[in-house]
């Protein structure tokens, strides 16, 4: 891949995070390389899961490159109807391993445009996420930034702003 492309990528997913105002995790899929669970929070274990999964190399380091790549192939993977766009039934298997109650409640949080669907780009900012704990200075998340857990999962959808109701001054 060709420099440009990556600095495309990673401004594609650094753009998509700063549009969107939700934090999330994605974690799905198996792990080739099964973590001991013992007194890791759910969440952890799937952010160690999504690493190992982004991790094919089995370095134990990725880069935000490895991650958008994986999570434009999970995309794809999951947009059953080839429209671009995932819906709540496309995201549906995704609520479990998520702090979200519902696929409505999913999509809620996630959609930047309040179109009722995701892009990839608001898709991408679990990518971003991904790297919230990274410690390298070389763009980079290890394993061990990875057992650090997500810094927030899906937080609350935040309110719609409230009509004004006295008159203007």
């Amino acid at each position: 891949m060709l420099k440009s492309d990556r600095r495309s990528h990673r401004s594609q997913a650094l753009s998509a995070a700063g549009a969107c105002s939700a934090v999330l995790i994605v974690l799905s899929g198996c792990s080739s390389a099964p973590e001991p669970t013992g007194s890791i929070s759910p969440y952890v274990e799937q952010n160690i899961k999504q690493f190992n999964e982004i991790d094919t190399a089995k370095t134990g380091k990725i880069t935000l490159d490895q991650a958008v790549e994986h999570y434009t192939r999970r995309f794809t993977e999951l947009d059953l109807n080839r429209d671009k766009f995932l819906d709540t039934r496309e995201i549906a298997p995704l609520v479990p391993v998520m702090q979200a109650n519902t696929p409505e409640d999913l999509v809620r949080r996630l959609d930047n445009n309040g179109d009722g669907k995701l892009s990839l780009n608001e898709f991408l900012i679990i990518a971003n996420v991904l790297f919230q704990h990274s410690a390298s200075y070389d763009g980079t998340l290890t394993l061990a930034d990875a057992r650090k857990g997500p810094l927030k999962a899906v937080p609350a959808a935040a309110p719609a702003p409230a009509e004004p109701s006295g008159k203007r001054k």
